[in-house]
C-alpha cells in the first residue's frame, strides 16, 4: 500500500546553486507531510565521489532520504508517484511507494513538469504520463 498524502503547498525554488521542488501538507498538530526532491546544479568532485550528484529526496524525515534510490518517478497531472528501490523500502517499512496527490493550475503543471525533467536530467527515471 502506497505511502500517501494530498500536498495543498507546492513550490520549486532555485538557489545556491540547488533546485529543490516540493509539496507538502500542513497539519493542525504536530508535523506535516513533505515530498522533496533535490538536485545539486554544479556538484563538487567530492559531491560526485559520493555519488550525491544526483536527484535526492526526502519523504517527510532525514531518517527517510536517499540520492540513488529512486527506480521510478511518474508525473500523471493529478499526482506524483515515486517507486523507492528494494533498501528504500526496507528502511521505509513497507512497499517503497510514494504517492502525493496535487490540485495544480495549468501554469504551475508546467513549472513542476521542467523542474522534474531538470532533476532527473533525462534519465529514464522519470516518466510522464
Amino acid at each position: 500500500m502506497p505511502t500517501s498524502f494530498f500536498a495543498t503547498q507546492f513550490a520549486v525554488v532555485e538557489e545556491d546553486d540547488v533546485l529543490m521542488t516540493a509539496f507538502g501538507a500542513p497539519a493542525s498538530e504536530g508535523d506535516g507531510q513533505y515530498l522533496t526532491l533535490q538536485l545539486c546544479l554544479n556538484p563538487t568532485a567530492q559531491d560526485v565521489e559520493l555519488c550525491q550528484d544526483g536527484p535526492y529526496l526526502e519523504y517527510c524525515t532525514q531518517a527517510w532520504s536517499w540520492y540513488g534510490e529512486v527506480e521510478m518517478f511518474e508525473l500523471f497531472h493529478d499526482r506524483v508517484v515515486a517507486t523507492m528501490s528494494p533498501r528504500a523500502a526496507q528502511c521505509m517499512g513497507n512497499d517503497g511507494i510514494i504517492e502525493v496527490d496535487f490540485d495544480l493550475s495549468a501554469a504551475q503543471f508546467a513549472e513542476l513538469r521542467v523542474a522534474l525533467e531538470r532533476t532527473f536530467q533525462g534519465e529514464p527515471l522519470l516518466v510522464v504520463r
